[in-house]
């Protein structure tokens, strides 16, 4: 609770005179006036008090909700003596106690004292809630059957949102069972609800109406009387921190140069419009500097700088201009009326230039002029500031899109015996120049320093701009790439063939948009992962010609000069290679039935005896042998091309798995979980057993293994041992024993919090993320240098042919370093590429440093023989790698190796589909992390009043709506609009709103003048749950479409990768009032009353009975067949999927295929599961 219990550390903003720092005593009785029951103890015992109380472990978790509790008093004197309870000897104490942690004297001597009275009524209000809600509990006014009721009037999507949120945060007690989380959820949901209210949709995002939560918890108890109830005398009143642009304390100069005892004072509109007297100027100059501009003589400084901007206005560098006479205000201020006169001029010249750039209307004035002002004025706060980096992004963008840019090329007019000319026209490359800096000021503005009026008109002249420079460069480049795969025959046959090669395309201009080029890698994996597919190749010429892919090389190349980076000749020469082996019959066999399984084998064995030899020690272990070679070979050919054989492998490793989890973990928390044991281990002998004899047991076990015991009689063992005993004893059940146990604990626990397992998968995380921004850094510096050869109109003849020279001599050192980089370094620290293939090439290669060092020693001196035979032998294994990696994405290349069916897409920037962007886990969890780091950034920055990082992680989030948006755009509506049964019209992705377990996208159609379609796609425990939450226009289609929309959905859920299907839960259990999901399957409740429970496992078999689990018998349900419920299980073959959208095959109904699936709701449709 830390984490959102906090003090708003700017005090006045409310008017009123700050009170001495209070004492812990004085809190304690402003709280005890409002709740005698209150007590505030250290945090130590109040994390012991949890922990005991909540038949925690010590070892392994960090304690939850340590900023309150509340329990019985008898309890807590059974866990804590009465002093430390802070209860006076003889003191009557009442029933029930609420325990908060004592403040840090430091902290408290720091805070004003209206603010650390409203922190802890902050906690107080909390731990009432709890109290509340807890005695109605008691009272039996929420049973489960209440209580189920009141989850589904809020929504089952809001309360698992909120079980993944508490969790994060540590808010969760355990059992963590449905009332806890009811408990939790109205609590914390109410302390931010009134103390703020502006952090409940960081929470809980994927609600949509607050008030209908007001409503639902109003059911329970009065928040408004506990609140007022709870107020301590002389506590502040609450008062939520939006972002605060205008109070920005943070915002100085990033060097630190800015006055510490004057924070940074954020401009607005006014400050720009040419009070000069508003800039600040050199304390030490500033008299001088008057005197001089009364006698008539201006200071040369001045004078220096007006000079420096006037030449920089000339040659069009306003941006320099204009910051060079803003430090000249700074110098001299009394003169600031004659520079503000140039700092207008260079205003409205670059205005008009990017007006121009972004082909906006002249004639209109620009709503954003103040706010390049605004940031011109702060510019020159700090060294090559965020802000004039900004600026100088803008004038970038402007000159790329005044100049024209050739290319320099004598490499190319060598190869082409000079059918290339040097001096190339490369037209599309200032729209992408134009790109990438828009881009790069859209990424800076985050961090600079504006008022929120400013920020938004420069984000919103930033997206305009983007928006447009794309559409540009789409339409320019988009021809170009379809005429290419036209030529070297990737023709569409099919529509979802037409689509894929549609988001082909697409994909490929994405990366030339984002990134600026395209290489022949991005190509070859677009089609990988795409369902347009090379056939295999049918004659020898078709194979001495090249695939589609080399000759698709050799014309991108061409009609995307400058944009389109040809494939080296290693990679040509692998993908020739794969093409043999993964685009003939002869080749596919030998891959399949040879080189895959025993090569494998091999590999795998040989990494196993790596592992025993070098990391276990088990030297004489032999496993690599021929015959458990060949043997695995056969298990792994098998598994390959036998899918009866995966199946069987799959169901008993299942089985297997499902055992060792019925003995090791679920049988022995069957018995645990009986009253009679719960109450045997609850009971104070079990108890005093714990705390007397098996804990002091076990430290002198472990004990009496460390001791030296050489020459020791048994009976002074026997006596040495009781003596351990009873020290032990002694030091855990005394006052400073225990207190030495838990600060041990804690440390423990914190320790492999911060260097445990989690940090370890962490740091592997970084290493893969460190390495793929090195990779792409070293990309990025080579497209600059790259880009900075090439030759620009207005440039001499002789700058033509110093870049023509240098760009041979760097066209060679780019070649030699991208194969340095790609192909020996990248395999070798990359730990995904790097096991197995590249530590088994490490053994094969390593042996043969000597021979190797023999052969070249008859040629070199011996030094340098070793050095080059070392140097060979590091490489290769990295060359292993990189090959291995690279034809594994070669073999998706062919339509013969495609997947058999529809199977889930990538649909984040990094490659993330739908489950690894809403499911957490060790590389997944896109949406659940990000917001975690939101909320932890929006609660520091109402700390400290630096919003950064908020707003970048709200620019991220931007990037997975534009993904996902794209996602929809590509595989759903291109689908169904170039369908000819629909009949509808053009559809439109009207909204993309991201939550912390959902995405729910809302469809438009402008034709049928209704509501829009709202499809959801939600992980509820473990399950991705998908379909229409609102059906909006898709209530109105005509009948001869509505095959053609449920068709789509179908293919869009696959490609989501959906568990289940909403719509199809409720066509096969239209009776029931609603249901839920659980690990196991699919809760049902079939009365009104809630009093009836019953579980659909999933698990079970083909058909599955309903399994009671609560409340009277209820009326006969029917059994589910698995299949028809199990989306996830269904499979369409490709072949299918492509009779089904061929409409003109007479005589027959292609949507026949799926007709079973209900995927468009039932009209009326029943009292489900909702997701408020």
């Amino acid at each position: 609770m830390t984490r959102i219990t906090g003090h708003d550390p700017r005090p006045g903003m409310l008017g009123e005179e700050a009170l001495p720092p209070l004492t812990e005593a004085a809190i304690e009785q402003a709280l005890r006036a409002r709740d005698p029951r209150v007590r505030l103890v250290l945090p130590r015992i109040l994390r012991r008090v949890i922990l005991e109380d909540r038949d925690l472990t010590t070892w392994g978790i960090r304690v939850p909700h340590r900023k309150s509790y509340a329990a019985d008093t008898h309890r807590l004197l059974e866990i804590a003596a009465r002093e430390e309870l802070c209860l006076a000897p003889g003191e009557r104490a009442p029933s029930r106690l609420i325990l908060l942690p004592a403040p840090n004297p430091e902290w408290l001597a720091r805070q004003p004292a209206g603010d650390v009275l409203r922190y802890y009524w902050r906690l107080l209000f909390h731990a009432r809630i709890h109290m509340t809600l807890e005695e109605r509990v008691a009272a039996g006014r929420l049973d489960a059957a209440e209580l189920r009721r009141r989850i589904h009037t809020i929504g089952p999507a809001v309360f698992a949102e909120a079980r993944e949120v508490l969790s994060q945060d540590g808010f969760l007690l355990p059992p963590a069972d449905e009332r806890e989380l009811y408990t939790e959820f109205a609590a914390v949901y109410l302390e931010l609800r009134y103390f703020a209210p502006g952090l409940l949709p960081r929470y809980f995002p994927v609600v949509e109406r607050f008030e209908a939560i007001d409503a639902a918890l109003a059911e329970d108890l009065d928040a408004q009387e506990l609140f007022t109830a709870t107020r301590p005398q002389g506590a502040t009143p609450p008062l939520d921190s939006p972002e605060p642009e205008a109070d920005d304390a943070w915002a100085i100069a990033e060097n630190g140069e800015a006055d510490e005892a004057s924070p940074a004072r954020t401009p607005c509109a006014g400050d720009v419009t040419g009070d000069e007297g508003s800039l600040p100027g050199s304390a030490g100059e500033q008299p001088s500097a008057e005197r001089d501009a009364k006698s008539g003589r201006v200071p040369w400084r001045f004078r220096r700088l007006m000079a420096r901007a006037d030449r920089a206005s000339r040659v069009g560098n306003q941006v320099r201009a204009i910051l060079l006479r803003l430090k000249a205000v700074r110098v001299v201020p009394i003169l600031a009326s004659q520079a503000w006169q140039g700092v207008q001029a260079d205003l409205d010249r670059l205005v008009s230039r990017l007006q121009s750039a972004l082909d906006l209307d002249p004639q209109q004035p620009p709503a954003w002029r103040e706010a390049l002002a605004a940031l011109g004025r702060e510019a020159p706060r700090g060294t090559w500031s965020a802000e004039a980096r900004l600026l100088y992004d803008l004038q970038k963008a402007c000159v790329d899109h005044e100049r024209q840019i050739h290319a320099s090329d004598l490499v190319e007019w060598v190869l082409s015996l000079g059918r290339r000319p040097i001096k190339r026209p490369l037209p599309g490359q200032s729209d992408i120049l134009m790109s990438t800096h828009l881009r790069s000021a859209q990424r800076r503005l985050p961090v600079v320093r504006l008022c929120a009026l400013h920020r938004r008109e420069l984000a919103q002249l930033l997206r305009h701009g983007i928006q447009r420079v794309e559409e540009r460069i789409r339409s320019r480049f988009r021809p170009e790439v379809h005429r290419v795969l036209d030529e070297v025959g990737l023709v569409p046959a099919t529509l979802p063939e037409r689509v894929a090669r549609q988001k082909l395309v697409e994909e490929l201009l994405d990366r030339i948009v984002e990134r600026g080029y395209v290489t022949m890698g991005d190509f070859r994996d677009a089609i990988s992962r795409n369902n347009l597919k090379l056939a295999d190749f049918a004659r020898l010429a078709d194979l001495l010609r090249g695939d589609p892919v080399l000759r698709a090389d050799q014309r991108l190349a061409t009609a995307l000069d400058g944009v389109y980076r040809r494939g080296e000749f290693y990679l040509r020469w692998m993908q020739q290679l794969a093409s043999l082996a993964f685009g003939t019959q002869v080749g596919r066999g030998l891959v399949r039935f040879a080189a895959l399984p025993f090569v494998g084998a091999f590999v795998a064995l040989a990494f196993l005896q790596h592992a025993l030899d070098d990391w276990v020690g088990l030297e004489g272990v032999r496993v690599k042998t021929w015959e458990l070679v060949a043997g695995l070979g056969l298990f792994l050919l098998c598994l390959i091309n036998i899918r009866a054989f995966r199946q069987a492998v799959w169901h008993g490793l299942k089985a297997g798995f499902r055992s060792l989890r019925l003995l090791m973990f679920d049988l022995p928390r069957w018995i645990l979980a009986r009253r009679w044991v719960q109450w045997l281990l609850r009971s104070r002998p079990a108890r005093l057993a714990t705390r007397y004899g098996i804990k002091p047991a076990v430290l002198t076990a472990l004990a009496w293994v460390v001791l030296p015991r050489k020459d020791v009689s048994p009976e002074l063992s026997l006596g040495l041992a009781a003596g351990i005993f009873a020290v032990v004893n002694l030091l855990l059940n005394s006052r400073m024993g225990r207190n030495a146990e838990e600060i041990l604990a804690e440390a423990v626990v914190e320790g492999w919090r911060r260097f445990g397992w989690r940090p370890l998968m962490t740091l592997l995380s970084l290493v893969m993320e460190v390495s793929k921004l090195a990779l792409e850094a070293v990309e990025r510096f080579l497209y600059a240098v790259d880009e900075l050869l090439r030759f620009r109109s207005g440039e001499s003849n002789l700058t033509l042919a110093l870049k023509a020279v240098g760009g041979a001599g760097w066209f060679l050192a780019t070649y030699v370093f991208r194969f340095a980089i790609n192909v020996v370094i990248e395999p070798q620290i990359n730990p995904i590429k790097h096991f197995p293939v590249v530590t088994v090439a490490h053994k094969v290669f390593l042996p043969f440093v000597a021979v190797l060092q023999g052969w070249l020693a008859s040629a070199m001196n011996e030094f340098l023989a070793w050095l080059v035979a070392f140097l060979i032998s590091v490489s290769l294994p990295g060359i292993c790698g990189f090959l291995v990696w690279e034809l594994k994405e070669s073999w998706r290349l062919y339509a013969a190796n495609r997947r058999r069916c529809l199977a889930p897409v990538p649909i984040g920037s990094h490659g993330e589909t739908m489950s690894r962007l809403l499911r957490r886990g060790f590389h997944s969890g896109t949406l659940p992390k990000r917001f975690a780091r939101l909320r932890r950034a929006e609660r520091a920055a109402r700390q400290t009043g630096n919003w950064k990082r908020v707003r970048q992680h709200l620019h991220a989030l931007h990037h997975v709506e534009e993904a996902v948006r794209r996602w929809v755009q590509r595989e759903f509506i291109a689908l169904l609009t170039g369908c000819g049964m629909w009949r509808a019209g053009p559809l439109v992705v009207d909204e993309v709103r991201l939550a912390t377990g959902a995405i729910h996208v809302g469809l438009t159609c402008p034709r049928l003048r209704s509501g829009p379609l709202v499809l959801a796609f939600e992980v509820r425990a473990g399950w991705l749950l998908v379909g229409i939450l609102r059906p909006g226009w898709a209530s109105h289609v005509p009948a001869e479409s509505q095959p053609a929309l449920a068709a789509a959905l179908v293919g869009l859920y696959q490609s989501a990768g959906a568990d289940l299907l909403r719509q199809q839960i409720e066509a096969e259990l239209p009776t029931v009032t609603a249901y839920d999901l659980v690990p196991e399957g699919i809760v049902v409740w079939p009365d009104p009353d809630f009093q009836r429970e019953v579980l659909y496992e999933m698990d079970y078999g083909p058909w599955i009975p309903p399994q009671q689990v609560r409340g009277p018998r209820p009326r006969r349900l029917p059994a589910l067949e698995r299949e028809r419920l199990w989306i996830g299980r269904l499979q369409i073959p490709w072949h299918r999927w492509v009779t089904l959208w061929e409409e003109d095959l007479p005589g027959r109904r292609p949507w026949e295929d799926l007709s079973w699936i209900q995927v468009l709701p039932s009209s009326p449709p029943p009292l489900v599961s909702s997701s408020r």
